[in-house]
């Protein structure tokens, strides 16, 4: 991938992640699955395991934007400063 293409992924990212809609889409998401997680019966051990996989899961996918936010950063670093 290229410096540009770098880029453009993090301006990406970060347009999607500074999203009003998105955002209140994410924290609703997030509070429902929390919810439903801290209100589960105790023994229900399998579907308290799914229902904090999805957690992992949303939160491994917002450390994926802001890692393409990093990389863009970086580049655009690396780009100016070999100019």
């Amino acid at each position: 991938m290229t410096d540009e293409e770098i880029i453009m992924r993090g301006v990406q990212a970060d347009r999607i992640c500074s999203d009003p809609v998105y955002q209140a889409a994410w924290e609703a998401v997030m509070k429902d699955l929390f919810n439903a997680w801290s209100t589960s019966p105790l023994e229900d051990v399998a579907g308290r395991e799914r229902l904090r996989l999805e957690l992992d899961v949303l939160n491994r996918l917002k450390g994926k934007f802001a890692g393409y936010m990093n990389e863009a950063e970086l580049s655009k670093h690396y780009s100016a400063n070999a100019q």
